[in-house]
């Protein structure tokens, strides 16, 4: 028997009598051992507020319940936010309302990052990954004060203090 319009990731035990042709019924037999159905894949998370280390990530739970805890991967590196805020390689799993916003920290100026995130239920069964979210970059550290020498009738050199900023960064210079 298929039993079906359950629960996403719900704890269900079920009982069986029978009854034999004169209608006599027996005891209930002893409830089965809890088993959940399985959690909804998340939805694509989103990402933003960057800074120059950080980044915020939100959660979609795709209408799973307040139960359902949640792992959150950085593509490029296979790493899962920690608890804390910093990549590893092992998942950390909490629900939605411990995650909140997580914050990824110690992150690289000027890089671009995606995220994934999947969902377990209460039998601890993980649902595939979901959706990348489209690339985010940190910010830029803001560039140190100019030096401007060797002055001429019409030039003057002026050195830009990158302030540790990766090359490839672009810069423009203002009077």
């Amino acid at each position: 028997v298929t039993v079906s319009d359950l629960s996403v990731n719900t704890s269900y035990q079920f009982k069986v009598k029978a009854r034999n042709a004169d209608n006599i019924e027996t005891d209930l037999s002893s409830a089965n051992t809890a088993v959940y159905t399985l959690a909804n894949t998340p939805g694509t998370p989103t990402v933003n507020n960057a800074n120059t280390s950080t980044l915020d990530v939100v959660i979609n739970t795709n209408s799973n319940p307040a139960s359902t805890e949640y792992a959150i991967q950085e593509v490029s590196s296979g790493n899962y936010i920690q608890a804390n805020g910093t990549l590893s390689a092992s998942e950390a799993w909490q629900d939605n309302s411990t995650w909140g916003t997580a914050t990824v920290a110690n992150l690289s100026v000027n890089t671009a990052y995606q995220f994934k995130v999947k969902a377990r239920n209460g039998d601890d069964t993980e649902t595939s990954l979901s959706s990348a979210n489209t690339a985010v970059y940190t910010l830029v550290n803001t560039p140190g004060t100019p030096t401007v020498n060797n002055a001429n009738t019409s030039t003057l050199d002026v050195t830009i203090d990158t302030n540790s900023n990766p090359v490839g960064v672009e810069y423009a210079i203002q009077e």
